[in-house]
């Protein structure tokens, strides 16, 4: 089967509520996705993306059949927007569906909907993936000033954070989830995380793993990608380990335990340090 041909999954109707959900947040709280998410969708530019966005969620709630990249897309989009607060609705989507709830539905929706070559699909249509220098135009606008009065770097300050243990375990498993059954997604997320080469992100990986385990300070922009990757590597099937997520941290505490490192973390301004540093590579 190629990635166009078209196939029917047999959801519950809950499972499509969640999915509809999910992707109805992109054309409300969850705009400020765009341009973090649609490089990886491979569409350019507000109006693609809510164009997909739109054609999706028509054809899940009508429930007819999509292509396997449609799918894909699809379910991709609606882990993100359940799971993270910095691409997608988070908490807002949290409100809607109780987690216990969406995770259990979510983890149901990744069983169904699978097939071979899932991943390999959104990699191949992706417009960002193989370039050492992106050709995207740069992220949001708010950027700290680089002038030598400005109190603040492009990194933001380095800041301690008073994470529990449990916290902190999620974190590290997350990101060690990238050195496993999520290693497939480095390609992906090299450049969306601002960095030029799958080598460049085993060494990030290193040294926020190393952050974390040992309480060290870490930038804005450190914790702020960290948290993403904890996101998308435990919640995502498609760019993460989702149901293969190798820890004994059960969905049922980890769900919790991301929205407290969430509240403690996600901020306007660390939020606006990771949109600006996404397909953001140094000369």
């Amino acid at each position: 089967m190629t990635a166009w041909e078209v196939i029917a999954f047999d959801l519950t109707d809950d499972e499509r509520m969640l999915m509809l959900h999910g992707l109805n947040e992109y054309l409300n709280s969850a705009t400020r996705a765009e341009p973090l998410l649609g490089p990886i969708l491979g569409v350019a530019g507000s109006d693609e993306f809510n164009t997909l966005v739109q054609r999706l969620y028509d054809a899940i709630r009508e429930q007819a059949p999509m292509s396997k990249l449609d799918w894909t897309r699809a379910l991709f989009l609606t882990e993100v927007s359940w799971a993270s607060e910095l691409a997608g609705a988070g908490s807002i989507l949290a409100a809607k569906v109780p987690d216990e709830v969406a995770t259990a539905l979510l983890r149901s929706i990744q069983r169904e909907v699978m097939f071979l070559g899932r991943y390999q699909m959104l990699q191949d249509n992706a417009t960002s993936v193989g370039r050492t220098k992106w050709s995207l135009p740069l992220v949001g606008s708010s950027t700290p000033s680089t002038q030598p009065n400005s109190r603040v770097t492009p990194t933001g300050r380095a800041v301690a954070i008073d994470l529990t243990d449990d916290e902190r375990l999620l974190i590290v498993h997350g990101l060690n989830e990238y050195r496993g059954s999520a290693k497939r997604a480095m390609p992906l997320l090299t450049p969306l995380v601002g960095l030029s080469n799958t080598e460049e992100f085993r060494g990030f990986l290193s040294r926020l793993i190393d952050g974390v385990k040992r309480k060290e300070p870490l930038s804005d922009l450190d914790w702020a990608q960290a948290v993403f990757l904890t996101e998308i590597g435990w919640a995502s099937d498609v760019v993460g380990s989702g149901i293969d997520f190798a820890t004994n941290i059960r969905d049922e505490k980890a769900a919790p335990l991301l929205r407290s490192i969430q509240r403690k973390v996600v901020t306007p301004e660390r939020s606006a340090l990771f949109r600006d540093s996404a397909y953001r590579v140094a000369e």
